[in-house]
């Protein structure tokens, strides 16, 4: 009864992984889309919170990144430089 038990909450873990993973594909996408149509403030505003939120450096550096290009984008070059190369 107790590896039932383990078991489910295995899957659990599992399954709020996932779910978070998909909160930040979710979140990614539509920071991407509001840049693509010249939304920059939306966009930089979710870039922002997926940097400070997220422990994987990887998707932080991806927001980091999406950051300077709209820092670029606005003509703010110094941003830019500090976005892409902090």
């Amino acid at each position: 009864m107790k590896k039932f038990y383990y078991t489910l909450a295995l899957l659990g873990l599992i399954a709020s992984g996932y779910s978070k993973a998909q909160d930040y594909n979710t979140a990614f996408k539509k920071a991407l889309y509001y840049a693509s149509v010249n939304n920059l403030q939306n966009a930089q505003e979710l870039f922002k919170q997926l940097a400070a939120q997220d422990k994987n450096k990887a998707i932080k550096i991806r927001a980091l990144l999406n950051l300077g290009t709209i820092a670029e984008r606005q003509q703010n070059y110094t941003q830019a430089i500090i976005l892409f190369y902090d």
